[in-house]
């Protein structure tokens, strides 16, 4: 009976940790270069409409009904909008 030895084996796990090491070593290189290996990346810049004011920290009843009056809760339906059509171009 021949005695194949070990030598096939770590030559595979040598072979496996080299892929390993080199396919992690391109991701992190791509992540941190801002490059996407899936195509143009295409960053977009979300603008700010209105300008948003401080938030007191009173608890007086007339300076919190002054902020609920202020708030705008259709904003939100709308920025919900602009995200889905944003990720439906993509």
């Amino acid at each position: 009976m021949k005695q194949k030895g070990f030598s096939p084996i770590i030559i595979l796990i040598v072979c496996a940790a080299i892929f390993l090491a080199a396919s992690a070593g391109a991701y992190y290189f791509l992540k941190f270069t801002g490059k996407s290996p899936y195509g143009s990346s295409t960053k977009t810049e979300v603008s700010q409409t209105e300008s948003m004011s401080e938030i007191s920290t009173s608890d007086d009843s007339g300076v919190i009904k002054k902020e609920l009056d202020n708030t705008t809760i259709d904003s939100i339906d709308s920025d919900l909008q602009n995200l889905e059509t944003q990720a439906s171009s993509l």
